[in-house]
């Protein structure tokens, strides 16, 4: 049984002896309410911070012989069975970049490590460019993949037509 719950406005003075008044902070109604988000699918700027620095700081740093542990390995094998469509987040970006040199040899890694590869950072670029060389050759699904406009950067397009 639903109680119809009714509060008065309280006044509220500030320093300057002005009144407000309060709306209830108890509705009596179950009104949804939508509240629109403008930032909504956008980059965190925080975290796209934070994860430019960790791998600044792994980047000297390279460790070809690194392998993920069996739970590692669980979370990655589920990642490359993503769909095309779906987004990494910040976290399997990162575990992606980690353990690149061990994921050379699986094929459907490379379209996903190609999309954690942060194309503004000339280095980084640099570094996925030579391992997309050196990477297991891929079937044709994951061929199309690239071709996706997912994929803008101009080393990924020659790279599209060699594999193609």
């Amino acid at each position: 049984m639903l109680t119809k719950i009714i509060l008065p406005y309280y006044p509220l003075t500030c320093r300057s002896q002005a009144n407000f008044l309060l709306p209830s902070p108890i509705t009596s109604s179950n009104e949804l309410v939508i509240v629109w988000d403008p930032e909504l699918g956008r980059i965190n700027p925080s975290e796209h911070k934070q994860l430019k620095l960790a791998r600044s700081l792994t980047r000297g740093i390279i460790i070809r012989d690194l392998k993920p542990s069996s739970n590692e390995r669980k979370i990655i094998q589920r990642i490359l069975k993503y769909p095309p469509t779906r987004a990494l987040s910040g976290n399997e970006r990162q575990l992606l970049w980690k353990f690149r040199f061990s994921l050379m040899s699986e094929k459907r890694a490379l379209t996903k490590f190609l999309r954690c590869v942060e194309w503004s950072d000339v280095q980084e670029a640099k570094q996925a460019i030579e391992l997309m060389g050196k990477w297991e050759t891929i079937d044709v699904c994951d061929a199309l993949e690239l071709l996706s406009p997912l994929f803008e950067s101009e080393e990924v397009g020659l790279s599209k037509i060699r594999m193609v």
